[in-house]
């Protein structure tokens, strides 16, 4: 989930979901759109958005 996304209803959805499946949520920088640059008028975090994606992929989260 985004970082925006944390206290609305999906946010806390993801929260006890990963809960019920004995997991923590991975919270992605920024917002929903996170991986998208500036060209859509609501920037994200791409890079950031990046290292935080590899790093679950990796299994490092």
């Amino acid at each position: 989930m985004g970082e925006e996304s944390a206290g609305i209803f999906t946010g806390r959805t993801a929260v006890v979901t990963a809960e019920l499946l004995g997991q923590q949520p991975t919270v992605f920088p920024s917002h929903h759109g996170g991986f998208v640059g500036g060209d859509f008028g609501y920037p994200g975090q791409p890079e950031a958005f990046a290292r935080k994606l590899r790093e679950v992929l990796d299994g490092d989260n």
